[in-house]
């Protein structure tokens, strides 16, 4: 689900998946998100993540994608960005940001992987 998180003066909206969000340094996030799902089951530790992100590249993507369509349209956009010259680390994260936040809406109910996301 998704939650309000406040940090500093801060509001932030994050996904705490199945297990608590755990926080580093002031400003990061440490999120291990286990996934009951076999399709993910290759990922190290059955986890989507144990990553460090910047919460403001966080709070951009779960903010503006917050419906199941946002989210696809969101990862469209994002990769096309990243094919380009413009392979940083930062568009790195906001990829794997969407993609977590495709995982969120797949735990709560609310998006069919099947219907919704093409293999080839």
């Amino acid at each position: 689900t998704w939650e309000e998180t406040q940090v500093g003066s801060q509001n932030y909206q994050t996904c705490e998946f199945n297990e608590k969000l755990e926080y580093d340094p002031p400003g990061f996030a440490s999120r291990y998100c286990k996934s009951p799902y076999e399709w993910m089951e290759y990922m190290p530790g059955n986890c989507i993540s144990e990553t460090t992100y910047q919460l403001s590249t966080l709070a951009e993507l779960t903010v503006t994608a917050d419906t199941a369509s946002g989210l696809v349209q969101n990862i469209s956009t994002v990769l096309s960005s990243a094919n380009e010259e413009d392979q940083t680390p930062d568009n790195l994260v906001r990829v794997t940001g969407v993609l977590e936040g495709v995982v969120g809406l797949i735990n709560n109910g609310t998006f069919d992987i099947d219907e919704n996301v093409r293999w080839d």
